[in-house]
Protein backbone atom coordinates (compact mmCIF):
# COMPACT_ATOMS: atom_id res chain seq x y z
CA UNK A 1 0.00 0.00 0.00
CA UNK A 2 1.25 3.48 -0.88
CA UNK A 3 0.69 6.53 1.29
CA UNK A 4 0.94 10.13 0.15
CA UNK A 5 2.32 12.88 2.33
CA UNK A 6 2.17 16.47 1.05
CA UNK A 7 3.82 19.65 2.26
CA UNK A 8 3.39 23.18 0.99
CA UNK A 9 5.48 26.35 1.03
CA UNK A 10 3.80 29.73 0.91
CA UNK A 11 4.77 33.36 0.54
CA UNK A 12 2.30 35.67 2.23
CA UNK A 13 2.39 38.61 4.58
CA UNK A 14 2.34 37.68 8.26
CA UNK A 15 -1.17 38.08 9.61
CA UNK A 16 -2.86 37.88 6.19
CA UNK A 17 -4.87 34.86 5.06
CA UNK A 18 -3.13 32.32 2.82
CA UNK A 19 -4.55 32.23 -0.72
CA UNK A 20 -3.92 29.53 -3.32
CA UNK A 21 -1.82 32.08 -5.26
CA UNK A 22 0.53 32.28 -2.23
CA UNK A 23 1.53 28.63 -2.60
CA UNK A 24 4.89 28.48 -4.34
CA UNK A 25 5.87 24.88 -3.75
CA UNK A 26 3.96 21.66 -3.25
CA UNK A 27 6.05 18.65 -2.32
CA UNK A 28 4.56 15.19 -2.56
CA UNK A 29 6.19 12.17 -0.98
CA UNK A 30 4.87 8.72 -1.74
CA UNK A 31 5.90 6.13 0.83
CA UNK A 32 5.02 2.53 1.60
CA UNK A 33 3.61 1.37 4.89
CA UNK A 34 6.50 0.76 7.28
CA UNK A 35 8.86 3.20 5.49
CA UNK A 36 10.64 6.03 7.29
CA UNK A 37 10.33 9.56 5.93
CA UNK A 38 11.46 13.08 6.83
CA UNK A 39 9.52 16.23 5.98
CA UNK A 40 11.51 19.46 5.71
CA UNK A 41 10.31 22.62 7.45
CA UNK A 42 12.14 25.10 5.15
CA UNK A 43 12.09 27.68 7.92
CA UNK A 44 14.32 30.68 8.44
CA UNK A 45 13.44 31.26 12.06
CA UNK A 46 15.28 32.56 15.07
CA UNK A 47 15.53 30.26 18.08
CA UNK A 48 12.93 32.34 19.95
CA UNK A 49 10.29 31.93 17.19
CA UNK A 50 7.49 29.50 17.99
CA UNK A 51 7.48 26.78 15.33
CA UNK A 52 4.66 24.26 15.00
CA UNK A 53 3.95 21.23 12.78
CA UNK A 54 0.34 20.42 11.81
CA UNK A 55 -1.19 17.43 10.01
CA UNK A 56 -4.40 17.66 7.99
CA UNK A 57 -6.08 14.40 7.00
CA UNK A 58 -8.69 14.30 4.23
CA UNK A 59 -11.93 15.92 5.38
CA UNK A 60 -10.57 16.92 8.80
CA UNK A 61 -9.27 20.08 10.44
CA UNK A 62 -5.49 20.48 10.89
CA UNK A 63 -4.18 18.86 14.07
CA UNK A 64 -1.23 20.19 16.02
CA UNK A 65 1.67 17.70 16.09
CA UNK A 66 4.63 19.36 17.82
CA UNK A 67 5.75 22.82 18.97
CA UNK A 68 9.23 24.22 19.45
CA UNK A 69 9.80 26.59 22.33
CA UNK A 70 12.70 28.04 24.26
CA UNK A 71 13.19 27.70 28.00
CA UNK A 72 13.10 30.88 30.06
CA UNK A 73 15.69 33.49 29.14
CA UNK A 74 16.87 33.83 32.74
CA UNK A 75 17.61 30.12 32.95
CA UNK A 76 21.36 29.41 33.08
CA UNK A 77 20.86 26.48 30.69
CA UNK A 78 18.57 28.09 28.11
CA UNK A 79 17.53 25.42 25.60
CA UNK A 80 15.23 24.83 22.68
CA UNK A 81 12.68 22.13 23.51
CA UNK A 82 9.80 20.39 21.75
CA UNK A 83 6.36 19.41 22.99
CA UNK A 84 4.34 16.80 21.08
CA UNK A 85 0.55 16.53 21.24
CA UNK A 86 -0.75 13.35 22.91
CA UNK A 87 -1.63 11.66 19.59
CA UNK A 88 1.92 12.09 18.27
CA UNK A 89 3.73 11.50 21.56
CA UNK A 90 5.43 8.19 20.73
CA UNK A 91 8.69 6.93 19.27
CA UNK A 92 7.31 6.90 15.70
CA UNK A 93 7.56 10.70 15.49
CA UNK A 94 10.70 12.79 15.96
CA UNK A 95 11.77 16.33 15.18
CA UNK A 96 15.29 17.61 14.48
CA UNK A 97 16.39 20.09 17.15
CA UNK A 98 18.32 22.32 14.72
CA UNK A 99 16.24 22.25 11.51
CA UNK A 100 12.80 21.37 12.93
CA UNK A 101 12.41 18.74 10.17
CA UNK A 102 9.72 16.20 11.13
CA UNK A 103 10.33 12.44 10.78
CA UNK A 104 7.88 9.55 10.76
CA UNK A 105 9.40 6.16 11.52
CA UNK A 106 7.31 3.24 10.28
CA UNK A 107 4.62 5.10 8.30
CA UNK A 108 1.05 3.94 8.99
CA UNK A 109 -2.12 4.49 7.00
CA UNK A 110 -3.32 7.16 9.45
CA UNK A 111 -0.16 9.21 8.72
CA UNK A 112 -1.45 10.07 5.23
CA UNK A 113 -2.21 13.78 4.90
CA UNK A 114 -0.93 17.27 4.31
CA UNK A 115 1.71 18.54 6.71
CA UNK A 116 2.28 22.23 7.49
CA UNK A 117 5.17 23.84 9.33
CA UNK A 118 4.16 27.20 10.79
CA UNK A 119 6.05 30.02 12.48
CA UNK A 120 4.25 31.94 15.20
CA UNK A 121 4.63 35.66 15.62
CA UNK A 122 2.66 38.00 17.82
CA UNK A 123 -0.97 37.13 17.05
CA UNK A 124 -0.25 35.51 13.66
CA UNK A 125 0.90 32.19 12.22
CA UNK A 126 2.91 32.03 9.00
CA UNK A 127 2.97 28.68 7.20
CA UNK A 128 6.45 27.93 5.90
CA UNK A 129 6.12 24.43 4.48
Amino acid sequence: MLSTIKTTSTHNQPGSPVKSSDIVDLQVQTVRRGDNTTIKCHQKAAKHDLLTWYQQSLGKLPQYIVRRFETEENSPKKKVKHRFSKKFENSSFTVDTETFDFSINGVKEEDVGIYFCGKGRSNSLEFLS
